[in-house]
Order: structure tokens, then C-alpha cells, then sequence
């Protein structure tokens, strides 16, 4: 009876130990979640995001990151002091509801061609529209994939249909 109590007792620590450890995991995934939102791999040396908080930029530095693509109109100046402080290569490249410009487009992909050995983090406020467009630019180029599949991948991190210049910006690219 006594090694019956025991046997119980020791499963049941165990259990309540391995919910402890996984509670643990879970809560630093919530926290990585909240200093880096919608953040993504891409490819190797290539992730994406929405704006990160401080502490992300941190993260992303501790990733090995090099350089930060930020695509919005009015970046954070914090930011980018921050970014620079750390040692990042950052670059605005700002766009809004409009489809890049060519120039904005060579930037960008001349940027994530040093990728592997520089890795890029690309992120606008959310990390959905203007990044989503964007990705899917390289992902149509440079990786030769049909905007079908460029399209399902931007919708899964949340491109809103809306925003019908950014989808044609990357439509128009398929065949080039």
C-alpha cells in the first residue's frame, strides 16, 4: 500500500512539474510574441514582424539580425536611434496603401540578397499589409512562386484583400 501512495505521488509531482516547464516555455513564447508581433521566418537570414518593441530589438539582435527594413511613412524615431545604438544597418523605406515604387522595390531586394549572410528583419506597423506586399514581391521574383502561393502566404499573416494597389504590386511582378 505504501509503495502504491508513493508511485502516485511521484507521477503526480511529475506531472504538476512537466505543466510547470511547459507554463514556463508557453509564457517566454507570449513574451517574444509581445515584444516581436506577427514575427515570421521567411528564409534563412530573413525574418519579418510588426514593430518591435524595445526588448524585441534586443531579440532581434540576439537572432544575429544585421540590418532592419522599416516601411512605414512615419517611423518611430526611438526606433531607429535604438536600432542604430545596437549596431543595426536600419533603412526606411516607407510606403503606405500605394504600390511600392521601383526604386523602393531594388532596394528592398537588393537588401535581402545579402540576407544569408546579413540577416534582414522587414517590418511596418503590423507586419501584414506592407510587409506582406513586399515578401510577396521577393517571394514572386526571387523565388519564382505563383501569386497564388504568394497570395495564401500573405493573407496567413494578415494582408487585408482591401488594399488592392499593394495585392497588384505583387501580382504584376509574377512574370518578370
Amino acid at each position: 500500500m505504501n509503495y502504491t501512495r508513493r508511485a502516485v505521488f511521484s507521477r503526480a509531482l511529475g506531472l504538476l512539474l512537466l505543466a510547470a516547464c511547459l507554463g514556463a516555455v508557453s509564457s517566454s513564447r507570449a513574451l517574444a510574441k509581445e515584444d516581436l508581433p506577427n514575427f515570421h521566418d521567411v528564409a534563412p537570414g530573413i525574418t519579418r514582424g510588426a514593430a518591435p518593441t524595445p526588448a524585441g530589438l534586443e531579440k532581434l539582435k540576439a537572432m544575429g539580425v544585421h540590418t532592419i527594413i522599416d516601411l512605414r511613412y512615419s517611423p518611430v524615431k526611438e526606433e531607429k536611434a535604438e536600432a542604430q545604438k545596437l549596431g543595426f544597418t536600419w533603412i526606411n523605406l516607407p510606403m503606405g496603401a500605394e504600390a511600392p515604387t521601383p526604386k523602393q522595390v531594388a532596394t528592398f531586394l537588393a537588401t535581402l540578397k545579402k540576407a544569408p549572410g546579413e540577416p534582414v528583419f522587414v517590418h511596418c506597423q503590423h507586419g501584414a499589409d506592407r510587409t506582406g506586399c513586399m515578401i510577396g514581391i521577393w517571394r514572386v521574383t526571387q523565388q519564382g512562386w505563383t501569386f497564388p502561393q504568394a497570395w495564401a502566404e500573405m493573407r496567413k499573416y494578415g494582408f487585408n484583400p482591401r488594399w488592392t494597389e499593394l495585392t497588384g504590386a505583387v501580382k504584376e511582378r509574377v512574370s518578370l
